[in-house]
């Protein structure tokens, strides 16, 4: 639900959900034995991951800009639920899928995407957004076999290569978040969310159309019409 509503407010151009709990079938996946064969970011054999190889290396090539791949325009979100229990200090633990400290220590611009989504979520909902240069929750995201590729991991050695300092796109977002973070009901909690997205994220609209959305007080549906955009990125759930 917070997927398809987030996929509705910004105009995302992507939105894939795995359609099944990552313990839905227990044997152990071939990719990575560690987790479930139907846990959809670790498993490469599922429609889930080859989906997203195939918008990534769209993404890659064809920008609204005219080319030259996702950068500051485009980002992978990929929204996780966590336990109230897990890192019960953060309501959100934001990540771009490595533990590396180099990255998010060096955070200071404001053209940085998680920066950005980060300072605004922040202030605009009062809750504990964290990340790993303010946070020592774990959940990074560094197995996921998706944000190894947005990473810049070789197609086809995901499984078992993580992403180098270097190969960091910054263009992976994985988002953990408690039960009250994720609440699809509150409209107050999902349009902060969105705008955050919106704020972090460079709207790229086709001609005459514009970046601005509507949001509905009863159904949060976009705006039809000329307002309706679409922005660089993939809103993906599992």
């Amino acid at each position: 639900e917070q997927s398809s509503i987030l996929f509705a407010l910004t105009g995302a151009k992507s939105l894939l959900i795995a359609g099944a709990h990552r313990h839905a079938y227990r044997e152990a996946s071939d990719c990575q034995p560690s987790y479930s064969l139907s846990d959809a970011a670790h498993n490469t054999d599922l429609l889930f991951h080859k989906a997203s190889l195939r918008i990534h290396a769209w993404q890659q090539s064809n920008t609204s800009s005219g080319g030259g791949g996702c950068q500051e325009s485009c980002a992978f979100l990929q929204p996780h639920g966590k336990g109230q229990s897990t890192c019960p200090d953060d309501a959100v633990f934001i990540s771009v899928g490595t533990s590396m400290q180099n990255f998010y220590t060096n955070m200071t611009s404001d053209n940085t995407i998680i920066n950005a989504f980060v300072t605004e979520l922040n202030s605009s909902t009062g809750l504990s957004v964290r990340t790993p240069a303010t946070s020592d929750c774990t959940l990074y995201g560094s197995t996921n076999v998706q944000g190894r590729v947005i990473n810049n991991v070789q197609p086809g050695t995901e499984c078992g290569t993580p992403a180098t300092e270097d190969g960091i796109s910054g263009n992976f977002l994985h988002m953990e978040s408690a039960i009250d973070a994720r609440n699809f009901r509150d409209q107050g909690l999902m349009e902060a969310l969105a705008m955050a997205l919106r704020t972090a994220i460079t709207c790229s609209c086709a001609e005459n159309m514009s970046c601005v959305v509507e949001l509905s007080p009863i159904n949060m549906h976009m705006g039809g019409g000329d307002e309706c955009c679409s922005f660089g990125k993939l809103l993906a759930s599992c």
